[in-house]
């Protein structure tokens, strides 16, 4: 598809320089070093699509902040467990966590299956802002780079579907 290669670059772009918006948006917390974390990640992926060296470092760098943030979320959550946002909270944690789990376990068939967790990640992320629940907005920045992410592989699949 004509100029697929120019989107996906864009969006890792994008992708990289978001984090890093929210992140001096902040105080500093542990919601900063994980949105920093992310734009390293995404820095990983530019170094990959470019070949340049270093790739793996950078990646496995920015992968710890996919790692940390769903167990912050995980021990906020299970906190106050009656609070409706952390109820959310939990399941976003869930989702990542098995979306981590399933990248170690089936990394030649990694694309399937994240894109299938991308999608109930999209949906529980957009539940949670379309019913505007309140949350910290260090958590909130972090949510709306992942229901962004998601959005990207939604399009990324159409994509694949229409060609």
């Amino acid at each position: 598809m004509p100029g697929a290669s120019n989107f996906y670059f864009a969006t890792v772009i994008g992708m990289t320089i978001l984090p890093l918006f929210y992140a001096v948006q902040n105080k500093f917390s542990i919601y900063t070093i994980v949105l920093i974390l992310l734009a390293i990640e995404s820095l990983g992926e530019i170094f990959y699509v470019q070949h340049w060296q270093g790739q793996g470092i950078v990646t496995t760098v920015g992968l710890s902040g996919t790692v940390l943030f769903p167990i912050i979320l995980l021990f906020t959550s299970l906190r106050q467990w009656t609070l409706e946002k952390n109820r959310y909270l939990l399941f976003i944690a869930i989702i990542l966590l098995l979306q981590i789990a399933l990248v170690m376990t089936w990394a030649e068939r990694l694309d399937n299956y994240r894109s299938i967790t991308f999608y109930v990640l999209f949906a529980v992320i957009a539940t949670l802002k379309l019913n505007k629940v309140q949350v910290r907005n260090e958590l909130s920045n972090i949510l709306t780079y992942y229901l962004i992410g998601a959005t990207l592989f939604l399009i990324r699949d159409i994509f694949r579907l229409v060609s």
